[in-house]
């Protein structure tokens, strides 16, 4: 069994919701992370001129996307901050994302890291069903978007630099990328070994922060009774992760799915048959028995 303390450094996440604006996505344990002295470093730290490249993808990818659904994409980027923490609300037209730097340098943040904190909080905006509040995305649907809606669009192409990842992806999850893709190129097959390696990364510093264990090889086997819109637990997080890298369908910003069947028309969903890439039951209970396109 491998635990995620055992990996080399990788990288996490705290992130946040606004109730009509806040929520946060991890919670504190009585940890005072913005002063904590760092005895470690990240082997891809985020630098400020990273920090900010990551801010300008975001914003030239997504500001168009969300003004077509009537908002205006406002990404408050504070690197001189020591807050370990990342927002997302809405105020009006206002659809607001707030990243700070303490979390950027912390430690356990790599470069891709840092890129699912970013995508996690425009997941709230444009997620969808289920949601938190009447505009916010619950945490484990924004978790579940950070890849398959956001990250693998700006990593798809970037084939040289996915290839790396190969070397360092852990025995158990680079089985479960070969599997999936194994009709696939290797290009693909790479592309999900960097996918799920950001997911390490996430769940490595929510690990730490909330005081939960966390194994790569042992997916959670709660069955949530009811789909849970808080927190799920760190492994469920990362199980949540992990199935969004193995999802291949495209996703659609047309319209954000407000309901659970137009959430199944674009992403992977039990009720098609499919029986990968799904939201986890560990915090997802479907209510869709069949879909009809």
């Amino acid at each position: 069994m491998l635990n995620l303390k055992q990996l080399l450094p990788l990288c996490g996440i705290l992130l946040m919701l606004e109730p009509e604006a806040q929520s946060h996505i991890a919670r504190y344990h009585n940890k005072d992370l913005e002063s904590e002295v760092h005895t470690r470093e990240s082997f891809d730290p985020v630098t400020q001129d990273s920090f900010f490249e990551t801010v300008r993808r975001i914003r030239s990818k997504f500001s168009p996307i969300i003004f077509d659904q009537g908002g205006d994409l406002n990404v408050i980027a504070s690197w001189a901050s020591n807050t370990v923490n990342a927002t997302a609300s809405q105020r009006g037209d206002n659809w607001n994302v707030t990243l700070y730097g303490g979390l950027a340098r912390r430690p356990e943040m790599t470069q891709d890291g840092f890129m699912l904190v970013a995508c996690h909080e425009i997941g709230h905006h444009l997620a969808g069903y289920p949601q938190f509040n009447s505009w916010g995305a619950a945490e484990g649907n924004a978790d579940y978007f950070a890849i398959y809606g956001c990250a693998r669009g700006f990593w798809e192409d970037e084939t040289q630099i996915n290839a790396l990842f190969a070397t360092v992806i852990p025995p158990f999850p680079k089985s479960i990328c070969d599997d999936r893709f194994r009709m696939d190129s290797q290009e693909r097959k790479d592309l999900c070994y960097r996918e799920v390696m950001a997911a390490f990364s996430l769940a490595e510093l929510l690990s730490y922060i909330v005081d939960e264990e966390i194994n790569v090889d042992t997916p959670s086997e709660y069955e949530a009774p009811y789909t849970n819109l808080d927190y799920p637990t760190v492994q469920c997080r990362f199980d949540t992760l992990v199935q969004s890298a193995l999802c291949e369908e495209t996703i659609s910003f047309d319209v954000i799915p407000w309901t659970e069947r137009e959430m199944a028309a674009v992403s992977c969903h039990q009720s098609k048959g499919q029986t990968e890439g799904l939201r986890p039951r560990c915090w997802f209970k479907s209510r869709l028995a069949s879909f009809t396109p």
